[in-house]
């Protein structure tokens, strides 16, 4: 054994070529290594701050409605009222509570309950709350009893305020709006729903897929002279296990030094990893560090899988005979290697079948993509193949001629150099899809068809009591008036029938419209409005002429009109939330922040994490491209250096690299977008019942972006090779 190591030691370190290839093997798996582990990290992660932050959802999730027969309540009970509110652009999740004193109830994060007129604020809100004037947003919630701390929060930039009130704050709100449940404990989930939980765990297991071909890729550079060394040893008289044990220590050294050197990496990089915004915010460093025996057990797995590969290789790989050639001819690629596709294809199939009738199951969605991704990259060596064999027929030109060649001879090595940009271009193809089905943040148009980008909607609640409810907007009406900044308010009745909780338009009186700014008909007693005008998408208002609304019983919204300037709007929203006017699903907004409120749709954050998976799987696959670009050059060194000494012309060397270049890429490059855009359908339509549209611009200049690194990756291995391929490199031949 110790002449073993001896041996490895002088092959890997005996000249620069070799130190450098080792060089660039630990280089690249430290990459891989260390962006497997960032992406681990954040998968676990975003879990975890998810159950961090919906234990405010209890509410909701508990049927047991609070009355007045409740009060007081037990020392084991609490009543909370989970609602919303908004500054700054941004939403702030406000839970209402009371209870006893003393309780046994347990908030996350939060040291105690706090009293009627406390708060407990995240370091987020309370940084707001010191900066911003107390008109605008500090006098909304009493006076701060202490700070939520990390183990209550999603992520350091989380806006949560949790707010004491009295039992009989919380009856009130029941009769104006929604009313307050009774809860014993608070808790979170992992995930809003188990089809977020699904489509988490598939872009997890998607973004892995390029990660794992990247150090694959890498730990095959160098393969030709790898090849070479062997040669020699058998050559000199080595036997083929000898030679196999030699190729597994080397593999062993170069994957163990970089995967101990990614996990280094990754540690470093967590700060840089932590400031990306996701969701509604960036992550806690700790949710982005891994355990030490899961790191531990990902540089041994690493170590242990390239080590198998390297010594299966050396013991049953094609040997060209001793002393002969060292170009050996690859096993031919099987038409077995479209089966796991077929597979996939088939699984994706059934599940979209299942779908019409119920919820399809996530493990066959999983098993489905991953058979598709891998069975994208078995059944691209055998297409490439095909065609290769094809072109050989068909061929006019030498240059042609000869890449088809080398390409049949070798389909697996041509198609591993552009194999992570096919990967990219189909986790692209299923990210950009499955984004389709998220409403977007509409733009809020602003002109004489539609309200004012400037004026405050005002929700009027929805609670048992109408009349109350009316009596509550009418006053706040000519309160309102006294706010600095607001021009003018004006409310808005639906039907009078009782029964009516959906209606399509709403009536306001010719005095209340004027002060909003509406158009009013000559001679109109009132005017009625479409109750889509409301929302951020911006429908036209269509006013129509009508009759006054008299005795109405059923005020539905406030409209406030503002100067327009921020500082208007939080006033306007302090004082409604003081004055107990506001509805708990929804806060007093304009409708250019309700789009910005519709960024915060968990649909929308999903999108938004594709956006990033899209990012990433577009660089890992450049960089893919890059290593086995390199990694190509160096294999073919020898054989371009032979064809430079017969007298080939420079003009010919590159037709023959961009074919061997560009021929993979078309042979799976539509195939890769078929395929990615059919398993985004598969996912939306098997777990919801939302559907896909086609992606925007932006989708196909990724596409573009990646035919063009592949014509740049032709480029510079042109380049490249006609530096190698002087004299020096065939001076064995």
């Amino acid at each position: 054994m110790k002449a073993r190591i001896e041996l490895t030691r002088l092959l890997v370190a005996s000249d620069a070529a070799s130190r450098r290839r080792v060089g660039g093997m630990c280089v690249g798996v430290m990459i891989g290594v260390a962006i497997l582990l960032l992406l681990l990290g954040a998968s676990r992660g975003i879990g975890e701050r998810t159950e961090r932050s919906t234990w405010t959802l209890t509410p909701y999730r508990v049927p047991e409605r609070l009355t007045e027969a409740d009060l007081p309540l037990e020392p084991d009970t609490a009543a909370a009222l989970t609602t919303s509110d908004f500054y700054g652009g941004r939403t702030i999740t406000v839970v209402r509570i009371a209870a006893s004193d003393p309780t046994a109830v347990v908030l996350p994060g939060v040291d105690g309950i706090p009293r009627p007129g406390e708060y407990f604020a995240s370091p987020a809100l309370e940084e707001l709350i010191a900066a911003a004037p107390a008109d605008q947003l500090g006098d909304r919630y009493g006076v701060s009893a202490g700070t939520i701390q990390p183990s209550g929060l999603e992520g350091p930039d989380t806006l949560v305020v949790v707010e004491g009130v009295t039992g009989d704050e919380l009856i009130n709100a029941g009769q104006v709006g929604n009313g307050a449940s009774l809860v014993t404990s608070f808790a979170g989930t992992r995930y809003a729903s188990e089809t977020y939980q699904i489509i988490a765990l598939l872009g997890a297991i998607a973004m892995l897929v390029p990660v794992l071909l990247l150090i694959a890729i890498v730990t095959d550079l160098g393969a030709a002279q790898r090849a070479e060394h062997s040669l020699t040893l058998r050559l000199i008289g080595a036997t083929r296990p000898t030679v196999a044990v030699i190729s597994a220590m080397e593999a062993a050294f170069t994957a163990f030094a970089g995967s101990c050197l990614g996990a280094v990496a990754a540690q470093l990089l967590v700060p840089v990893a932590a400031r990306v915004r996701v969701n509604s915010g960036r992550f806690y460093a700790e949710d982005l560090r891994l355990p030490v025996p899961l790191i531990i057990g990902i540089i041994l797995a690493t170590t242990a899988a390239a080590t198998l590969i390297a010594w299966l290789r050396a013991r049953s790989g094609r040997a060209p005979i001793v002393g002969s050639t060292r170009d050996a001819e690859e096993r031919r690629p099987r038409a077995l290697s479209v089966v796991p596709l077929v597979a996939g294809v088939i699984l994706l199939l059934a599940v979209r079948a299942s779908a019409w009738g119920a919820q399809s199951t996530g493990l066959t969605m999983v098993l489905g993509l991953l058979l598709v991704a891998c069975g994208l990259m078995m059944a691209g060596a055998m297409l490439t193949a095909w065609c290769a064999r094809l072109g050989q027929r068909r061929a006019r030109r030498p240059a042609t001629l000869i890449a088809c060649a080398r390409i049949a001879r070798h389909p697996r090595a041509a198609f591993r150099t552009v194999s992570g940009m096919v990967i990219a271009v189909f986790l692209v193809s299923v990210f950009a899809v499955a984004m389709t089905a998220a409403p977007g943040t509409p733009a809020a148009l602003n002109d004489d068809a539609h309200l004012s980008t400037s004026t405050v909607i005002v929700q009027a609640g929805s609670g048992n009591d109408p009349a109350r409810v009316t009596a509550d907007v009418v006053r706040q009406q000519e309160e309102i008036m006294a706010v600095p900044g607001v021009t003018g308010a004006a409310v808005g009745y639906g039907p009078e029938e009782p029964d009516s909780a959906i209606f399509s338009r709403l009536v306001f009186s010719a005095a209340d419209a004027r002060a909003v700014g509406l158009p009013l008909p000559a001679g109109a007693e009132g005017v009625s409005l479409n109750t889509d005008a409301l929302r951020a998408s911006g429908e036209p208002m269509d006013l129509q002429p009508t009759a006054a609304p008299t005795g109405g019983k059923n005020a539905a919204v406030l409209l406030v009109a503002t100067d327009g300037s921020a500082a208007a709007r939080e006033r306007v929203r302090t004082v409604l939330w003081n004055n107990g006017l506001m509805n708990p699903v929804s806060p007093p907004l304009t409708r250019d922040e309700d789009a910005d409120a519709a960024a915060e749709l968990t649909e929308n954050q999903f999108a938004a994490m594709a956006a990033i998976g899209i990012v990433i799987a577009t660089a890992i696959s450049a960089l893919s491209l890059a290593v086995a670009t390199i990694s190509g050059i160096l294999d073919r060194r020898r054989v371009f250096g032979l064809l430079r000494l017969t007298g080939m012309r420079g003009a010919t060397l590159r037709r023959i690299i961009t074919a061997e270049t560009v021929l993979p890429v078309v042979v799976a490059f539509l195939g890769a977008v078929a395929l990615g855009v059919f398993t985004g359908w598969v996912i939306i339509t098997g777990l919801s019942e939302r559907s896909i549209s086609w992606p925007g611009l932006w989708y196909y200049g990724i596409l573009a972006l990646c035919l063009a690194l592949v014509g740049v990756a032709a480029m510079v291995a042109y380049r490249v090779a006609v530096r190698w391929t002087d004299h020096s490199a065939t001076r064995f031949e």
